[in-house]
C-alpha cells in the first residue's frame, strides 16, 4: 500500500463520502441473515478495504472497497428480498428464483 489516487482522500468532502459508504457497509454487516454464506463476510471485507485505504491514503484500495461494498449491497439486498418473498409466499419465491436463474443463464 502506498499513497495513490490522492483525489479520493484529499478533501474533507471526499472523506465524508468515504465515511457514508463505510456506514452503509456497516449497516449491511448488521443485516439479520444468520446461516447464509458470505452475508457478513462481503460487507466486512468492504469495511476493511475502505478503512485501510483511508488510513494509508490509497485510492486504489478505496475503489476496491467501493466495489466490494456495492457487490455486498446487491447480494444482501437480494437475500433480504428473497427472504421476505419466501415468508409471504414460498412458491412465488421459488418461481422468482428460477426465473432469475433462467435470465442469468440465458444471458451468458
Amino acid at each position: 500500500m502506498r499513497p495513490r489516487l490522492l483525489a479520493l482522500t484529499a478533501t474533507p468532502a471526499v472523506n465524508s463520502v468515504n465515511g457514508v459508504v463505510l456506514v452503509l457497509a456497516v449497516l449491511l454487516l448488521m443485516a439479520p441473515l444468520p446461516f447464509v454464506p458470505f452475508a457478513n463476510t462481503l460487507p466486512a471485507i468492504g469495511i476493511i478495504l475502505l478503512c485501510l485505504g483511508m488510513a494509508e491514503r490509497d485510492g486504489v484500495v478505496i475503489v476496491a472497497g467501493y466495489v466490494v461494498a456495492l457487490v455486498s449491497a446487491v447480494y444482501v439486498g437480494a437475500l433480504l428480498y428473497f427472504a421476505a418473498k419466501a415468508g409471504s409466499d414460498p412458491r412465488a419465491a421459488w418461481d422468482a428464483l428460477v426465473a432469475l436463474a433462467g435470465r442469468l443463464l440465458g444471458a451468458s
